[in-house]
């Protein structure tokens, strides 16, 4: 029996297992995934990203592994949730995507939406910082556990984060908050390679600010010590309409040579911190 082969949600998984509905679309957001902004039946907002989307389904099961484990390393990064989508709002007039010149709706009613963390109508939030500032963000060390766990999931894309500023403060300080897995494992290609200039942040001054290479060994303990049992217990989060044929056979290969890859991974980050000169 496939490892796999269950998809109860189960109680260990940190996504609500019931969804939350969309209710109406405020803005498409930049991005290759062509989601939108919108508000859900419980006045929260989200990213939504969408079965069908121009980089695959398989980028939304990358977002929900991606996210399990990066709270295990206790990386501040926005809830996941999944989301319903009516068919009322599923005949929204601007809710498609462009794929050369054909317009393709989303499929199916279940999607995925990464919470905003504030109000964005009250709230200022940044995707980015002047370098001057990068020194304000509380939680700078995040970028170099993020710089480890990317390197072991194989992102592909830049290292995205947004920035929020801490209203509690006297002193001016913001908090990153780490968005947009969905280009771990490469894809929808699902495949670990070795490549030192994939997933860094656009902002490579955030790593000269902090001790690399100190960061670094702490976070490569914290994934050390993630456990089979913990990989695998990413999987059942992962909605059973979302697997395509072969998907799940495909998903435990790549659980299992993700394993593997902690094995090996510390000298794979010495040699990527060597190349880049942290």
């Amino acid at each position: 029996m496939s490892l796999l082969q269950s998809t109860v949600h189960n109680s260990r998984s940190l996504i609500p297992a019931q969804p939350a509905t969309i209710r109406r679309f405020i803005k498409q957001m930049r991005g290759g995934s062509q989601s939108w902004l919108v508000q859900c039946d419980n006045d929260r907002h989200y990213v939504a990203k969408f079965l069908g989307n121009p980089q695959g389904r398989r980028t939304l099961m990358n977002e929900l592994i991606a996210y399990q484990l990066i709270r295990q390393l206790d990386v501040v990064t926005p809830p996941l949730a999944l989301l319903h989508l009516p068919e009322d709002l599923a005949q929204h007039d601007e809710l498609y995507f462009l794929m050369g010149d054909k317009r393709v709706r989303p499929e199916g009613r279940l999607h995925l939406g990464s919470q905003v963390p504030m109000d964005p109508a009250t709230t200022a939030i940044f995707d980015f910082l002047p370098d001057r500032l990068l020194s304000k963000v509380s939680n700078l060390s995040d970028f170099a556990t993020m710089f480890v766990l990317d390197k072991w999931l194989h992102q592909t894309d830049s290292r995205q984060a947004v920035f929020i500023r801490n209203t509690h403060s006297r002193a001016t300080s913001y908090l990153a908050h780490f968005i947009d897995h969905g280009k771990c494992f490469d894809g929808s290609s699902w495949e670990l390679r070795d490549a030192p200039l994939h997933g860094l942040a656009v902002q490579k001054k955030a790593y000269s600010e902090i001790n690399m290479r100190s960061l670094v060994e702490i976070a490569l303990s914290k994934v050390e010590n993630i456990s089979e049992e913990d990989l695998l217990a990413t999987a059942p989060a992962i909605p059973t309409v979302w697997f395509e044929q072969g998907d799940r056979e495909c998903l435990e290969m790549l659980l299992s040579h993700l394993r593997q890859r902690q094995l090996t991974l510390p000298l794979l980050i010495t040699r990527h911190l060597n190349h880049l000169g942290f």
